[in-house]
């Protein structure tokens, strides 16, 4: 039997003696069918769960279901019959079999070699034996090597010999960023290329080994298997830099309560908004921001969700709600807005509307909310001046920071 690969080392063609077999592959790396020609021989479906629905050249033909590492444990037919039984060793040994043989282990399939325990599964980048060992070494070479870790020396060595918890991927890794773009925030081996994309991340062919940052040329690169490099810029990913200084408006709603005196109090609050940013790198980005904080004291004795920077102080009593508007000063993006603030708040409620005034600093970001109006958008009770810290989430559209 003769092998063709394609340009990404994966193999797309058996020739048995003339008789011809191309691969096909899905969008997320895995193998989707066998051919002939035009005639399907077997395609894999996957389904929720990491089933999948197995074809012929006449149709379905049968289910798989598998246990936590993805290797199917039975079979059924769409008639809800056994197609086909068996149990796995840790490192992929069939027994206990019964029905028509259907071996799938962690997904991988026997279809260059078939034979159960004398046959090879077919992983992307080579073939698996069943004896806890790869035929071929690591193609990663030395870079696959974590000194701290002797599992790892052994380049024919199987998931570093803890196959129950384990699996090989596909061979290749989905990459995310941190914010500021000068480094690998995590690496994703068992990821695909429509959930890296969805998700912010960067496709790679290969296992990720190194990471560089050129701030003259202004690329990236992903060193994959210690040799080959992804270029993720410029056209691609740019690194952020320090965040940009701007200025950003957004539309929300806020509610608020207060009571207390200089010696004892306490007060809670909570607001969601949306809204636009500008600085000198986005021009335009969107974004939003929900806040929330609260807080008791007695005297030095403090308590607060999130923990208090400063002594806390509350003097009078107010309860209220209303839409609110937000002015962010210093601010290029939403995602600046996160982390504690420092509020001060002055709050008056006539019972039939409400007026509030919030100022709020974050290192060199500072926020100003106007909230109030007339009953029903906007009700209120009492007055209080308070002084406390909360915390803020928000995303946007901005990569960066």
């Amino acid at each position: 039997m003769s092998l063709t690969y394609d340009a990404l080392g994966r193999m797309v063609e058996q020739n048995r003696s003339g008789s011809y077999t191309e691969l096909v592959y899905g969008p997320d790396g895995g193998k989707l069918a066998l051919m002939n020609g035009q005639t399907v021989q077997k395609a894999f479906v996957p389904l929720p769960g990491k089933a999948a629905a197995v074809y012929n050249s006449t149709g379905l033909d049968h289910y798989r279901h598998p246990d936590w590492l993805g290797s199917s444990r039975f079979a059924s037919t769409s008639a809800r019959g056994m197609y086909f039984d068996v149990a796995y060793a840790p490192f992929g040994e069939p027994y206990a079999q019964s029905g028509t043989t259907d071996l799938s282990f962690t997904g991988q399939n026997q279809d260059t070699v078939g034979g159960g325990l004398t046959g090879l599964y077919d992983f992307l980048a080579r073939e698996y034996s069943t004896q806890g060992r790869w035929p071929s070494p690591d193609p990663a070479g030395l870079t696959a090597v974590n000194p701290d870790n002797p599992q790892s020396w052994n380049r024919y060595a199987y998931v570093l010999n803890n196959p129950l918890n384990l699996i090989d991927p596909f061979g290749r890794d989905c990459a995310y960023l941190s914010d500021d773009g000068f480094s690998i925030e995590s690496i994703d081996t068992n990821s695909n290329l429509a959930e890296c994309g969805a998700n912010g991340g960067f496709w790679v062919d290969g296992t990720i080994t190194g990471f560089a940052f050129d701030p003259n040329s202004d690329w990236i690169g992903l060193s994959t298997n210690g040799q080959d490099w992804t270029i993720l810029g410029p056209g691609g990913i740019q690194p952020c830099g320090p965040p940009p200084s701007g200025f950003g408006i957004l539309v929300g709603g806020q509610a608020s309560g207060a009571i207390g005196t200089w010696g004892a109090g306490g007060a809670l609050s909570g607001s969601a908004a949306g809204g636009i940013f500008f600085n000198s790198r986005d021009i335009v980005n969107l974004g939003a921001q929900v806040s929330s904080g609260a807080t008791g004291y007695w005297g030095s004795n403090v308590k607060g969700v999130p923990p208090q920077k400063d002594q806390p102080r509350v003097g009078g009593a107010y309860v209220g709600y209303g839409p609110a508007i937000t002015f962010a000063f210093g601010a290029g993006s939403a995602k600046q807005l996160k982390g504690p603030f420092q509020n001060l708040n002055i709050d008056i409620g006539f019972g039939m509307g409400k007026a509030s005034v919030q100022i709020a600093n974050s290192g060199n970001i500072s926020t100003l909310t106007f909230s109030g109006g007339p009953i029903p958008i906007s009700w209120g009770l009492g007055f209080a001046v308070s002084y406390y810290t909360t915390t803020a989430e928000a995303v946007g559209t901005s990569r960066c920071p």
